[in-house]
């Protein structure tokens, strides 16, 4: 599901949906898609990134219950977030993901299966120059206070198989799995 139109041709066991997440989610079936890509998308819910007419702070817990409710038993989501020492709502473009609020707002009652951090951009990390692509350390993720957020957290979720999964992971279990081999 895209905001704007996408003109690539759609791979051929892919569906492909124009419009806001949030509105046509309620007409995927429950249970009904094995795998959930976010890729740069989730920090913009709304924000007003792209000109929706409505705003909620909240979007991205909403969209990320919404994907728990979508996939399949053991399904799985896949996205990649601004990351950085401290969670930030930069109105009306992005957020930043702590560790504390990839926690909360995004792993919500799925599985963390493996993440990792890298530089989506030149940025300073522990007073050192870092280029674009770079993986870095959990410990440098978690102090990482630049602007504009260059850092990425790529975070591989997993609905649990035949089971409820309630309650959260303390950040210290989140960080003891992060740069989890994929």
């Amino acid at each position: 599901i895209d905001l704007r139109p996408f003109t690539m041709p759609v791979p051929c066991n892919h569906e492909r949906w124009e419009g806001n997440f949030n509105e046509l989610v309620d007409d995927i079936p429950s249970r009904s898609v094995d795998v959930v890509y976010s890729l740069s998308a989730i920090e913009h819910f709304g924000l007003s990134a792209y000109r929706e007419l409505w705003v909620n702070a909240y979007a991205d817990v909403v969209a990320l219950d919404a994907f728990r409710r979508i996939l399949n038993p053991g399904g799985m989501v896949c996205l990649t977030v601004p990351y950085g020492a401290a969670h930030l709502d930069v109105w009306p473009h992005w957020r930043v993901y702590s560790s504390w609020s990839t926690d909360t707002r995004l792993r919500q009652r799925l599985v963390l299966e493996a993440g990792l951090f890298f530089t989506s951009g030149p940025c300073m990390i522990n007073g050192k120059f870092c280029d674009k692509g770079l993986i870095i350390s959990p410990e440098d993720a978690m102090n990482y206070c630049g602007d504009p957020p260059h850092l990425t957290a790529f975070v591989r979720l997993r609905k649990a198989d035949g089971f409820r999964l309630d309650g959260g992971v303390p950040v210290s279990s989140f960080r003891e799995n992060m740069n989890v081999q994929l």
